[in-house]
């Protein structure tokens, strides 16, 4: 923006939107006035990749928080009163038939498990967080009510009950290529002879709750490497790219009003 001012750019009417909590929970989008928008086209900087690789899909997000209910007793005196809920959920989890990739557009993750008071009680209750992905809705529902029932089968069979959370983490996003928000970001990144990609990408992003507030978003790379690792890294390289493919699209819009 400082450069747009300084030198005097032409460009068209800009929205910059700083959002906090992206990794947490999208919170800052999530709770953004809506009211606020008035952009025709949207685009977030955070993807790995190097700039010219654009995504202008990805997927829906549910948590499923399932908490399993035993009973509890003493662990040294009776523990053969008590219903141990972490071995029911340990039984469960043994039970899926997958997990992790489960196809090419699809994820289930187990990505929490809490469940216990004290080394010398049977565990009367388990909490287990499952996160699952798919841009096909009807194929995610598909996903998600299998294991529910499996979960359920499994926890009743020995002797526990279970109690399901469903959480809508992000709403899916499905841009043609053909869209003018990527024809846009295409355009800019030819004539920086960046070698232009489109495609699927299996992570959530703000771009997944602006698309779902009706603003056409996609995600751009920005190099970012070794993501949610100690190790995370971005070239310098590719960040001042990342602000020249930025600039190219204000010029790229501004050219087309």
């Amino acid at each position: 923006m400082q450069c747009i001012i300084e030198n005097e750019l032409p460009h068209g009417d800009i929205q910059v939107c700083f959002t906090i909590g992206e990794e947490t929970g999208s919170y800052g989008v999530r709770y953004m006035d809506k009211t606020m928008i008035r952009a025709d086209a949207g685009y977030c900087m955070d993807c790995g990749g190097h700039p010219g690789a654009i995504f202008n899909a990805s997927p829906k997000a549910v948590n499923l928080k399932l908490t399993v209910k035993g009973k509890s007793a003493h662990a040294g005196l009776e523990p053969e009163k008590g219903i141990n809920a972490i071995m029911l959920a340990a039984d469960a989890l043994h039970a899926l038939p997958a997990y992790g990739r489960i196809d090419a557009e699809t994820t289930l993750s187990v990505d929490m498990i809490d469940g216990g008071l004290a080394p010398n009680i049977v565990p009367e209750a388990c909490e287990i967080v499952i996160n699952m992905r798919c841009p096909d809705e009807e194929k995610l529902e598909h996903l998600k009510n299998e294991t529910v029932s499996l979960f359920r089968n499994t926890v009743e069979m020995g002797g526990g009950s279970l109690e399901v959370e469903v959480k809508d983490v992000a709403p899916g996003v499905n841009l043609s290529t053909e869209h003018a928000t990527v024809k846009i970001a295409i355009s800019a990144a030819e004539r920086l002879n960046f070698p232009v990609t489109t495609g699927f990408t299996g992570g959530c992003s703000d771009a997944n709750f602006l698309c779902g507030m009706g603003l056409p978003t996609v995600l751009l790379a920005t190099g970012m490497d070794k993501i949610h690792t100690t190790e995370e890294c971005l070239a310098l390289e590719d960040l001042n790219n990342a602000a020249r493919w930025v600039m190219g699209i204000v010029g790229e819009a501004t050219a087309k009003c």
